[in-house]
């Protein structure tokens, strides 16, 4: 894929991320100034603009970018305060060692809400999870 239509899709992420991002009150309520998505979407558009990517780091970019994508749809739809609060559910999950609960709940969430979510899909977004907890 061309560097300028991968530039453009991550700044579509952009523009959704700024149109999702919490309140100021939310902000705080998260202990945040800024939320990870926001940081981490601004790092890869310049490390795909500044040309400064292998083709493997540019897989891993293009994932991330689908992920954060996938969440602030899901923020979108039902604003920060349910979506904090089945996702302070999982961390507690998480943070407790307790990862197939974590799973359920994650993909319980999304079946409540009329969509499919497989069993793959619910590990996959967990394990992410996981990680940038800090937790893997």
């Amino acid at each position: 894929m061309e560097q300028n239509k991968i530039l453009e899709r991550i700044e579509q992420l952009s523009t959704l991320c700024e149109e999702t991002e919490p309140t100021s009150k939310e902000l705080m309520y998260m202990d945040k100034l800024f939320t990870q998505d926001l940081i981490d979407v601004d790092k890869m558009y310049l490390q795909v603009k500044n040309n400064t990517y292998s083709r493997e780091e540019i897989i891993d970019i293009m994932k991330e970018c689908n992920w954060i994508w996938k969440k602030r749809l899901k923020v979108k739809e039902i604003g920060w305060t349910e979506y904090n609060n089945i996702d302070r559910m999982i961390e507690e999950s998480l943070r407790a060692n307790r990862k197939i609960q974590a799973i359920k709940l994650y993909r319980q969430h999304k079946i409540d809400n009329g969509e499919d979510c497989s069993l793959r899909e619910a590990k996959e977004y967990i394990d992410k999870l996981q990680i940038k907890m800090g937790l893997d």
